[in-house]
């Protein structure tokens, strides 16, 4: 993928700054190359590569590049996400086509990750931007099946495991959290800069090599990537049988499990696994279905996600060092608790 090769002129008085007018164009190559073997006719293997990417864009807020933000013009452009993707996997059928059986192996690297990160002015006045900053990669497999002893009854199951991990990742939010917001004079007025800011780790000073603009961060390397659990499987069934005119009668359920995920980049929290289980009673006619369901019968009450949050007016030691509070706290986003409805459909 390709993006700016520059920054761009962002001289307000000037027609093509992306902030108040003109426009910033993206160009990239996404390639996907599929190549597949059938060893028998019903076994077969494939391998895929793939690039994919997140369109780029500008933060417009004012106050970066001002002196004492931490922040240069450089920020105002959002590069490409880029994603590449590499899966080897086979899709079998077994015992007279009644069972299918699919699995894949693959790995996936992102570049230039955008993530959200907050900054202070010289005023306390804080303002919020996206960054390109650093790599992750996941690796993982995944297998599915689906089996059909009679006409009547369908199982079904999945298994997936991901590890994912950032690679050359430095966390601003994680260097805000433990030392404040950005100082950048002693408390005896001398300048501070690059290793001298509290809170910099060295490994995240050099320009480009950690896919990092600010020259204050930690880094986080190594650390597992937030919103993506290690393992999840599900296991359902339905059952599908005829009554009086014509109807169709289907009873089927869904049990799934997930684990935890964390909070962000820094891994300091992270949200408890759970198991969630859905059932339903369905009838069907021609155009015309009818269904009663309970969708988390067990009550699961274990969050969609955890998050990281900030609070931007908080204190800590920096207040002494003459840089506002910036402290961080976890919120859960409320998983939906047991339900039961019914639905009415018609086709036509």
């Amino acid at each position: 993928a390709a993006g700016p090769s520059a920054v761009p002129d962002l001289d307000p008085t000037k027609a093509n700054n992306p902030v108040t007018g003109g426009q910033l164009s993206f160009n990239s190559f996404l390639p996907r190359v599929n190549v597949q073997f059938k060893i028998t006719p019903n076994a077969q293997v494939y391998a895929t590569y793939s690039k994919g990417n997140n369109p780029g864009g500008i933060n417009t807020a004012t106050q970066i590049g001002q002196a004492g933000t931490g922040t240069s013009e450089a920020q105002r452009i959002i590069q490409e996400e880029q994603l590449k993707n590499y899966e080897v996997g086979f899709k079998t059928l077994w015992l007279d086509n009644r069972l299918k059986l699919n699995g894949a192996f693959y790995q996936m690297k992102w570049d230039n990750l955008q993530n959200a990160a907050t900054y202070f002015t010289t005023a306390g006045v804080f303002f919020g931007i996206t960054e390109n900053r650093g790599a992750a990669k996941i690796d993982g497999f995944g297998l599915d099946a689906e089996f059909a002893p009679t006409e009547n009854w369908t199982f079904r199951g999945q298994l997936s495991y991901n590890h994912g991990t950032y690679e050359k990742f430095c966390s601003i939010q994680l260097a805000n959290l433990l030392y404040g917001p950005v100082v950048t004079t002693s408390p005896t007025g001398t300048p501070l800069v690059g290793a001298a800011l509290l809170g910099a780790d060295p490994r995240c000073l050099a320009a480009g090599s950690n896919g990092q603009f600010n020259t204050r961060a930690q880094l986080v390397s190594g650390n597992e990537l937030e919103t993506a659990p290690k393992k999840t499987a599900s296991i359902g069934f339905a059952y599908h049988t005829s009554i009086m005119n014509d109807w169709t009668l289907t009873p089927r359920g869904n049990l799934q499990y997930s684990d935890g995920q964390w909070e962000s980049e820094m891994n300091l929290a992270k949200s408890p696994s759970w198991y969630m289980l859905e059932l339903g009673l369905g009838l069907d006619k021609g155009n015309t279905s009818f269904e009663i369901y309970c969708r988390n019968c067990n009550d699961e009450d274990a969050p969609l996600r955890t998050t990281r949050l900030t609070d931007p007016y908080g204190s800590n030691a920096t207040v002494a060092l003459g840089g506002l509070g910036y402290n961080q706290t976890i919120g859960n986003n409320p998983r939906r608790p047991r339900q039961f409805g019914a639905r009415f459909a018609w086709k036509f």
